[in-house]
């Protein structure tokens, strides 16, 4: 009796090892899930975090006025910010309201009003190459832009230059009308052909390059559709010897609408230019350089 006993004893101390170190396991065992459930969660809420962009459609056509609905949807994303671009550039962030420029992630949807003028302001009936980015407001690296949609207007070119008898002014328009409508060797007939060098008493000099050659020429201005001339104004020309010359100079905005809608005039869709011209021999105004600066 006192020998099963001391075995009984011994059995059970077993048993309670077994169990001791099987409840040991189960803890050690349910940190490790707990561990990887931890480690998997985070990295899947990691991995899924995103915005996709629903509207506006690719291809799709608004009118200046009309709403543009801008929908999404995100995950792991409290905020979003929209910008708008034109033929890659940047038009800025909308506003939400009065100085906010984030929407709660969770709404969706924005139902942007184009505003008047939105693209024919800059001379464009119309530009197919309209993009919106939607974006993490507090982490921008998350974020997504739009298929290329189409917004168009009335195409009022209300502050176009009207024409003038100034025949110096009147080669200018002349010069941006034929390339607006394609008639390309008779604009380039319109910049003077010889390269022009001037040498004043006080041993200074100013020169007018060479006219390029036609092709390489027309290799650049060949992929604009129309141009609209919005500012003519002449400016005094920065040497006394110049106008005695009767060299003059005017500056000048251009607004251009281009057959590859990926390519813009500008950052606003303009460029101001300087152009000289002079009145030769025959009579007729000719070009004799387009600059950046006077």
């Amino acid at each position: 009796m006192h020998n099963n006993l001391k075995n009984l004893g011994a059995e059970g101390t077993q048993r309670e090892e077994v169990v001791r170190w099987v409840g040991l396991l189960f803890i050690f065992l349910g940190l490790t899930c707990l561990i990887f459930l931890f480690d998997c969660g985070t990295g899947s809420a990691a991995e899924q975090k995103g915005i996709e962009i629903i509207r506006p459609a690719s291809g799709a056509v608004y009118e200046e006025g009309e709403i543009c609905p801008i929908e999404w949807a995100a995950k792991g994303v409290e905020r979003v910010s929209i910008a708008v671009a034109v033929g890659g550039k940047d038009r800025g962030l909308l506003e939400f309201s009065d100085g906010e420029y984030a929407l709660d992630a969770r709404k969706g949807l924005w139902e942007w009003t184009i505003p008047i003028g939105f693209v024919t302001s800059y001379g464009l009936k119309e530009s197919h190459n309209v993009r919106v980015m939607v974006f993490d407001a507090d982490d921008p690296k998350t974020s997504v832009v739009s298929d290329y949609f189409t917004i168009k207007g009335e195409g009022k070119n209300s502050e176009k230059v009207t024409k003038t008898d100034d025949d110096f002014m009147q080669a200018i328009q002349s010069y941006y009308d034929l390339i607006g409508e394609g008639k390309y060797r008779e604009a380039f007939e319109l910049i003077f052909p010889e390269k022009l060098t001037l040498s004043f008493v006080d041993g200074s000099s100013v020169s007018f390059g060479t006219r390029q050659d036609y092709y390489q020429w027309l290799n650049e201005i060949k992929n604009i559709k129309s141009t609209n001339l919005v500012n003519l104004k002449e400016v005094p020309v920065p040497d006394r010897e110049l106008a005695m010359l009767g060299i003059r100079c005017f500056q000048v905005t251009l607004k251009a609408d281009y057959k590859d809608k990926r390519q813009s005039l500008g950052f606003s869709g303009a460029a101001t230019y300087f152009i000289y011209l002079v009145k030769g021999s025959d009579g007729k105004v000719r070009i004799l350089s387009i600059g950046t600066g006077p």
